[in-house]
């Protein structure tokens, strides 16, 4: 979720990444899962991924997918969490 390791500047963009997985049962059906994430980068490097989820490991998480929305600030080395529906936000720093 916080997978930026290496601080990028001057080459600010948004992109929507799409992630596709199959999974291949026994009896060989085919259950195929696709995220689609919202991805920026600002001209100092910082970080914002908003992401749906359906489900977290094999536990629905409900009726709708769930958005988290996360942030990584390599200006001031911050990393928060935001939950818009639970109103709530993480803030990390370090690490």
């Amino acid at each position: 979720m916080f997978a930026d390791s290496k601080v990028v500047k001057g080459a600010p963009y948004s992109a929507k990444a799409v992630t596709e997985t199959v999974q291949t049962l026994a009896n060989g059906a085919h259950i195929t899962h696709t995220r689609t994430d919202t991805v920026y980068r600002d001209s100092e490097g910082r970080t914002r991924r908003e992401q749906a989820f359906d489900r977290i490991g094999p536990f629905s998480v409900g009726d709708q997918p769930r958005q988290i929305v996360f942030i990584n600030d390599v200006v001031t080395g911050t990393r928060i969490s935001l939950d818009p529906a639970q109103k709530s936000a993480r803030k990390m720093t370090g690490g």
